[in-house]
Protein backbone atom coordinates (compact mmCIF):
# COMPACT_ATOMS: atom_id res chain seq x y z
CA UNK A 1 0.00 0.00 0.00
CA UNK A 2 1.06 3.39 -1.12
CA UNK A 3 0.59 6.45 1.06
CA UNK A 4 1.77 9.79 1.00
CA UNK A 5 3.70 11.43 3.67
CA UNK A 6 2.20 12.54 6.50
CA UNK A 7 4.84 12.46 9.16
CA UNK A 8 8.53 14.16 10.15
CA UNK A 9 11.21 12.64 7.85
CA UNK A 10 14.56 11.54 9.46
CA UNK A 11 17.02 11.45 5.80
CA UNK A 12 20.07 9.88 5.21
CA UNK A 13 21.68 9.79 1.99
CA UNK A 14 25.31 8.45 2.13
CA UNK A 15 27.93 8.67 0.20
CA UNK A 16 29.67 6.33 -1.52
CA UNK A 17 32.44 5.89 0.99
CA UNK A 18 29.75 5.09 3.68
CA UNK A 19 29.55 1.76 2.08
CA UNK A 20 33.49 1.57 1.38
CA UNK A 21 36.03 -0.49 3.62
CA UNK A 22 35.21 -1.02 6.76
CA UNK A 23 37.56 -0.20 9.65
CA UNK A 24 40.16 -2.90 10.44
CA UNK A 25 38.83 -5.36 13.11
CA UNK A 26 40.78 -7.07 15.86
CA UNK A 27 40.73 -10.36 17.92
CA UNK A 28 38.71 -9.97 21.09
CA UNK A 29 41.10 -10.66 23.79
CA UNK A 30 41.72 -13.97 25.36
CA UNK A 31 40.38 -15.72 28.69
CA UNK A 32 38.08 -17.58 30.51
CA UNK A 33 35.02 -16.01 30.70
CA UNK A 34 32.22 -17.26 28.12
CA UNK A 35 28.87 -16.24 26.47
CA UNK A 36 25.86 -18.77 25.24
CA UNK A 37 22.63 -18.55 24.21
CA UNK A 38 19.85 -19.34 21.51
CA UNK A 39 18.42 -17.81 18.94
CA UNK A 40 14.69 -17.97 17.80
CA UNK A 41 11.97 -16.80 15.28
CA UNK A 42 9.64 -14.42 17.05
CA UNK A 43 6.18 -15.74 15.35
CA UNK A 44 6.95 -19.35 15.32
CA UNK A 45 9.12 -20.04 18.16
CA UNK A 46 11.55 -22.08 16.35
CA UNK A 47 15.12 -22.47 16.53
CA UNK A 48 16.82 -20.80 14.24
CA UNK A 49 19.84 -22.60 12.48
CA UNK A 50 22.89 -20.68 10.46
CA UNK A 51 22.43 -17.29 12.12
CA UNK A 52 25.39 -15.33 12.38
CA UNK A 53 26.25 -14.13 15.92
CA UNK A 54 28.87 -11.33 16.60
CA UNK A 55 30.39 -10.54 19.43
CA UNK A 56 31.48 -6.80 19.85
CA UNK A 57 34.14 -5.09 22.46
CA UNK A 58 33.43 -2.30 24.01
CA UNK A 59 36.07 -0.71 21.71
CA UNK A 60 33.63 -1.74 18.33
CA UNK A 61 36.85 -3.17 16.85
CA UNK A 62 37.66 -6.24 18.31
CA UNK A 63 35.16 -8.74 16.86
CA UNK A 64 34.71 -12.75 16.93
CA UNK A 65 31.50 -14.64 14.72
CA UNK A 66 30.01 -17.74 15.05
CA UNK A 67 26.94 -19.28 13.93
CA UNK A 68 24.08 -21.36 15.51
CA UNK A 69 23.60 -24.89 15.30
CA UNK A 70 20.97 -26.68 14.28
CA UNK A 71 18.77 -26.02 17.28
CA UNK A 72 19.88 -22.59 17.83
CA UNK A 73 22.35 -22.51 20.09
CA UNK A 74 25.85 -20.38 20.16
CA UNK A 75 28.13 -20.12 22.44
CA UNK A 76 31.67 -18.16 22.72
CA UNK A 77 34.55 -19.26 25.02
CA UNK A 78 37.46 -18.70 26.12
CA UNK A 79 37.15 -14.82 26.30
CA UNK A 80 37.94 -12.16 29.08
CA UNK A 81 35.55 -10.69 31.07
CA UNK A 82 34.26 -6.99 29.54
CA UNK A 83 31.22 -5.41 28.32
CA UNK A 84 30.17 -7.11 25.01
CA UNK A 85 27.61 -6.20 22.55
CA UNK A 86 26.00 -9.39 21.10
CA UNK A 87 24.35 -8.87 17.78
CA UNK A 88 22.47 -11.60 15.42
CA UNK A 89 22.22 -11.55 11.85
CA UNK A 90 20.09 -13.41 8.62
CA UNK A 91 18.92 -12.69 5.51
CA UNK A 92 15.78 -13.10 6.66
CA UNK A 93 15.53 -11.36 9.42
CA UNK A 94 15.27 -8.07 11.23
CA UNK A 95 18.76 -7.90 12.84
CA UNK A 96 18.49 -7.89 16.62
CA UNK A 97 20.81 -7.02 19.85
CA UNK A 98 20.74 -8.54 22.79
CA UNK A 99 19.56 -6.10 25.55
CA UNK A 100 20.23 -6.78 29.49
CA UNK A 101 17.70 -7.40 31.65
CA UNK A 102 18.86 -5.49 34.37
CA UNK A 103 17.54 -2.08 33.23
CA UNK A 104 20.23 -0.61 35.30
CA UNK A 105 22.51 -1.94 32.30
CA UNK A 106 20.35 -1.94 29.37
CA UNK A 107 20.35 1.40 28.30
CA UNK A 108 23.81 0.74 27.37
CA UNK A 109 23.53 -2.00 24.57
CA UNK A 110 26.61 -4.08 26.48
CA UNK A 111 26.36 -7.45 27.91
CA UNK A 112 28.32 -6.50 30.71
CA UNK A 113 30.62 -10.10 31.86
CA UNK A 114 32.55 -9.55 34.91
CA UNK A 115 35.00 -11.83 36.88
CA UNK A 116 32.53 -12.64 39.16
CA UNK A 117 29.80 -14.44 36.93
CA UNK A 118 32.27 -15.38 34.10
CA UNK A 119 30.60 -17.38 32.49
CA UNK A 120 26.85 -15.69 31.12
CA UNK A 121 24.01 -18.52 30.04
CA UNK A 122 20.69 -17.05 28.82
CA UNK A 123 22.04 -14.77 26.42
CA UNK A 124 18.80 -15.42 23.76
CA UNK A 125 17.79 -13.49 20.80
CA UNK A 126 14.68 -13.75 19.45
CA UNK A 127 14.49 -12.72 15.24
CA UNK A 128 11.49 -10.92 13.45
CA UNK A 129 11.25 -11.58 10.05
CA UNK A 130 11.90 -8.97 8.00
CA UNK A 131 10.62 -7.46 5.06
CA UNK A 132 12.14 -6.48 0.89
CA UNK A 133 11.82 -3.60 -1.04
CA UNK A 134 12.32 -4.35 -4.78
CA UNK A 135 12.49 -2.51 -7.76
CA UNK A 136 14.61 -0.27 -10.45
CA UNK A 137 16.38 3.00 -10.96
CA UNK A 138 15.66 4.02 -14.19
CA UNK A 139 16.47 8.11 -16.24
CA UNK A 140 13.88 9.50 -17.99
CA UNK A 141 14.53 8.00 -20.64
CA UNK A 142 13.43 4.59 -19.12
CA UNK A 143 17.06 3.48 -19.29
CA UNK A 144 18.53 1.29 -16.33
CA UNK A 145 20.71 3.30 -14.06
CA UNK A 146 23.53 1.31 -12.89
CA UNK A 147 25.54 1.82 -9.72
CA UNK A 148 22.62 4.29 -8.07
CA UNK A 149 22.78 4.38 -4.67
CA UNK A 150 19.60 3.36 -3.22
CA UNK A 151 18.51 4.28 0.50
CA UNK A 152 15.63 3.54 2.68
CA UNK A 153 15.27 6.20 5.31
CA UNK A 154 14.24 6.04 8.70
CA UNK A 155 10.82 7.42 8.96
CA UNK A 156 8.43 8.34 12.07
CA UNK A 157 5.65 6.12 11.38
CA UNK A 158 2.91 6.94 14.45
CA UNK A 159 1.89 9.42 16.48
CA UNK A 160 4.22 8.15 19.54
CA UNK A 161 7.35 9.01 17.61
CA UNK A 162 8.87 5.40 16.71
CA UNK A 163 11.42 5.43 14.08
CA UNK A 164 11.03 2.67 11.86
CA UNK A 165 14.23 0.72 11.28
CA UNK A 166 17.34 2.14 10.89
CA UNK A 167 18.20 3.64 7.32
CA UNK A 168 19.34 0.98 4.99
CA UNK A 169 21.52 1.25 1.51
CA UNK A 170 22.28 -0.95 -1.64
CA UNK A 171 23.31 -0.23 -5.12
CA UNK A 172 21.32 -1.24 -8.49
CA UNK A 173 22.34 -3.17 -10.73
CA UNK A 174 23.42 -2.92 -14.75
CA UNK A 175 19.76 -3.63 -15.43
CA UNK A 176 18.91 -0.94 -13.05
CA UNK A 177 17.68 -3.34 -10.07
CA UNK A 178 17.97 -3.17 -6.37
CA UNK A 179 16.92 -5.20 -3.07
CA UNK A 180 16.89 -3.49 0.21
CA UNK A 181 16.39 -6.02 2.71
CA UNK A 182 16.32 -6.55 6.33
CA UNK A 183 13.43 -4.08 6.41
CA UNK A 184 11.74 -3.98 10.05
CA UNK A 185 8.23 -3.67 9.13
CA UNK A 186 6.45 0.23 9.23
CA UNK A 187 6.26 2.88 6.44
CA UNK A 188 9.69 4.26 4.82
CA UNK A 189 10.76 6.18 1.91
CA UNK A 190 12.90 5.52 -0.38
CA UNK A 191 15.37 8.26 -1.83
CA UNK A 192 17.98 7.49 -4.94
CA UNK A 193 21.36 9.63 -5.58
CA UNK A 194 23.54 8.85 -8.61
CA UNK A 195 26.76 9.93 -10.11
CA UNK A 196 26.80 10.08 -13.80
CA UNK A 197 30.13 8.00 -15.01
CA UNK A 198 30.99 10.68 -17.78
CA UNK A 199 30.79 13.33 -15.35
CA UNK A 200 33.15 11.62 -12.87
CA UNK A 201 35.57 11.02 -15.95
CA UNK A 202 35.16 14.65 -16.99
CA UNK A 203 36.15 15.90 -13.40
CA UNK A 204 33.04 17.66 -13.05
CA UNK A 205 31.93 19.00 -10.18
CA UNK A 206 29.09 16.94 -8.92
CA UNK A 207 26.40 17.84 -6.98
CA UNK A 208 24.04 15.05 -7.18
CA UNK A 209 20.44 15.56 -5.52
CA UNK A 210 18.33 12.49 -4.25
CA UNK A 211 15.66 11.82 -6.20
CA UNK A 212 12.55 10.25 -4.12
CA UNK A 213 9.87 7.47 -5.07
CA UNK A 214 8.16 7.45 -7.32
CA UNK A 215 10.00 10.50 -9.35
CA UNK A 216 10.38 13.75 -7.13
CA UNK A 217 13.11 15.39 -5.43
CA UNK A 218 10.82 16.99 -3.22
CA UNK A 219 10.62 15.27 0.05
CA UNK A 220 6.83 17.00 0.73
CA UNK A 221 5.78 14.95 -2.79
CA UNK A 222 7.76 11.82 -1.45
CA UNK A 223 5.40 8.27 -1.31
CA UNK A 224 5.80 6.01 1.50
CA UNK A 225 6.01 2.55 1.16
CA UNK A 226 4.89 0.45 4.02
CA UNK A 227 6.16 -2.75 4.40
CA UNK A 228 4.61 -5.39 6.78
CA UNK A 229 6.35 -8.32 9.12
CA UNK A 230 8.08 -10.68 6.29
CA UNK A 231 6.51 -8.91 3.15
CA UNK A 232 8.00 -8.47 -0.26
CA UNK A 233 7.26 -5.24 -1.76
CA UNK A 234 7.68 -5.20 -5.45
CA UNK A 235 7.86 -2.45 -8.57
CA UNK A 236 8.96 0.29 -6.24
CA UNK A 237 10.67 1.88 -9.56
CA UNK A 238 12.28 5.35 -9.34
CA UNK A 239 12.78 7.50 -12.05
CA UNK A 240 15.50 9.34 -11.18
CA UNK A 241 15.52 13.56 -11.76
CA UNK A 242 18.89 14.43 -13.43
CA UNK A 243 19.89 17.92 -13.92
CA UNK A 244 20.60 19.45 -16.93
CA UNK A 245 23.91 20.26 -17.80
CA UNK A 246 26.01 22.45 -20.01
CA UNK A 247 29.13 22.33 -21.93
CA UNK A 248 31.61 25.00 -23.70
CA UNK A 249 33.68 24.32 -26.41
CA UNK A 250 36.03 25.75 -29.21
CA UNK A 251 39.82 26.50 -30.12
CA UNK A 252 43.22 28.08 -28.72
CA UNK A 253 44.34 29.98 -31.30
CA UNK A 254 48.06 30.18 -31.73
CA UNK A 255 50.22 33.47 -32.93
CA UNK A 256 53.85 33.47 -32.55
CA UNK A 257 54.05 29.61 -29.88
CA UNK A 258 54.72 26.30 -30.24
CA UNK A 259 54.78 24.94 -27.36
CA UNK A 260 52.79 22.41 -25.07
CA UNK A 261 49.70 24.14 -23.87
CA UNK A 262 47.93 24.05 -21.03
CA UNK A 263 44.46 24.90 -20.59
CA UNK A 264 42.03 25.80 -17.41
CA UNK A 265 38.13 26.18 -16.25
CA UNK A 266 37.85 28.04 -13.59
CA UNK A 267 34.34 28.23 -11.59
CA UNK A 268 34.68 30.96 -8.28
CA UNK A 269 37.49 31.02 -6.16
CA UNK A 270 38.77 27.70 -5.55
CA UNK A 271 37.19 25.29 -7.93
CA UNK A 272 39.43 24.76 -11.46
CA UNK A 273 39.37 21.89 -14.01
CA UNK A 274 41.76 21.04 -16.41
CA UNK A 275 40.73 20.71 -20.08
CA UNK A 276 42.88 18.87 -22.75
CA UNK A 277 43.80 20.14 -25.80
CA UNK A 278 43.99 18.81 -29.74
CA UNK A 279 46.50 19.04 -31.62
CA UNK A 280 44.42 21.58 -33.47
CA UNK A 281 43.70 23.98 -30.67
CA UNK A 282 39.95 22.11 -30.26
CA UNK A 283 39.47 22.30 -26.38
CA UNK A 284 35.80 21.01 -24.34
CA UNK A 285 34.36 21.14 -21.25
CA UNK A 286 31.24 18.95 -20.23
CA UNK A 287 28.77 18.49 -17.76
CA UNK A 288 28.53 22.28 -16.21
CA UNK A 289 26.23 23.59 -13.90
CA UNK A 290 24.70 27.28 -14.85
CA UNK A 291 27.25 29.65 -14.02
CA UNK A 292 30.44 32.13 -14.61
CA UNK A 293 33.74 30.12 -15.66
CA UNK A 294 36.55 31.90 -16.69
CA UNK A 295 39.04 29.97 -18.94
CA UNK A 296 42.79 30.74 -19.38
CA UNK A 297 45.33 28.97 -21.42
CA UNK A 298 49.10 29.01 -21.63
CA UNK A 299 52.10 27.84 -23.72
CA UNK A 300 55.76 26.65 -23.02
CA UNK A 301 58.20 27.12 -24.94
CA UNK A 302 60.53 23.77 -25.49
CA UNK A 303 62.93 25.24 -23.05
CA UNK A 304 60.55 25.52 -20.23
CA UNK A 305 59.88 29.81 -20.80
CA UNK A 306 56.27 30.79 -20.51
CA UNK A 307 55.46 32.07 -24.28
CA UNK A 308 51.71 33.28 -23.83
CA UNK A 309 49.22 33.51 -21.43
Amino acid sequence: MVMRPSAVVALLIASASVLGAQPPTERVRAGTASIAGRITEADTKRPLAGVLVTLIAQNLRARLTTETSADGHYIFEAIAPAPYIVEANHPDYVPARFVDADPQRAKTQYLWVAPANPHRTGVDLTLVPAGTINGRVMDEQGRPLENAMVTRMQMVSDPGGRISGPPSMTRSSAAGGYSLRQVPEGAYLVGVTWLDPEAMKAKASIRSRPTYYPGTDKVQEAATIRVARGETVNNIDIVLIRSKTYAISGHVLRIQTEGPLEMHLVAGASSTRTLSVEDDGAFSATHLQPGRYTIWARAKEPGGSEAAM
